[in-house]
């Protein structure tokens, strides 16, 4: 709720929920109070009905889309509006891995789609923390997404928010400097477990 009246506050017309808004039933109550339009984009268990203008969740999808994790329902988005990329195809990919989905139906075809994209073009975020030439779905398991994954799970030592400056910035040289320092961040989770 204080992320939703922060955000209100700032006088925002359209809100997009992604990862978590089919559970957060007082935030958005509160934006439909306000008149504002919102979009759940989620692959949570509904519980209960989710008062939105539009919700995107395997639950309404084909069968293929079934066990489709946020990231790639977000993948289907951009496609669906032509917006799609092989940034975007690289992030769904790795994220339907991390997320650890099952890889059958639209997800073994997104991953397979995305170690290709990455195997022709790495994005340079990527490419920072893997320095490698060629990927496959074991260097992304335990080479890239544990890097990734570090910076949520050691929140006393970095700002999840600077991850995804990092993923959209185009400054090679703040990109150098963040990739060291999940390096650094990660050496210390694996010290720590």
């Amino acid at each position: 709720i204080d992320i939703a009246s922060q955000a209100l506050s700032k006088g925002y017309d359209l809100f997009i929920c992604v990862d978590n808004g089919v559970s957060s039933f007082d935030a958005i109550d509160l934006l439909k109070r306000h008149e504002k339009k919102v979009i759940v984009i989620d692959h949570h268990t509904i519980t209960a009905p989710v008062n939105v203008d539009a919700l995107l969740h395997p639950q309404y999808l084909d069968p293929v889309y079934a066990s489709m994790c946020t990231s790639g329902l977000v993948y289907l988005l951009a496609l669906a509006l032509n917006q799609d990329s092989d940034f975007m195809i690289q992030l769904a990919g790795c994220a339907t891995i991390a997320d650890m989905m099952p890889l059958h139906h639209f997800n073994r075809y997104l991953v397979v789609k995305a170690i290709e994209s990455m195997n022709k073009a790495l994005i340079t975020p990527f490419a920072l923390l893997l320095k490698i030439q060629s990927v496959n779905e074991e260097e992304l398991s335990f080479q890239l997404i544990p890097k990734i994954n570090a910076i949520g799970r050691m929140s006393e030592l970095a700002n999840a928010n600077t991850m995804v400056n990092y993923l959209l910035s185009n400054d090679i040289t703040a990109m150098i400097q963040y990739a060291t320092q999940v390096e650094s961040i990660n050496e210390q989770r694996k010290t720590l477990t």
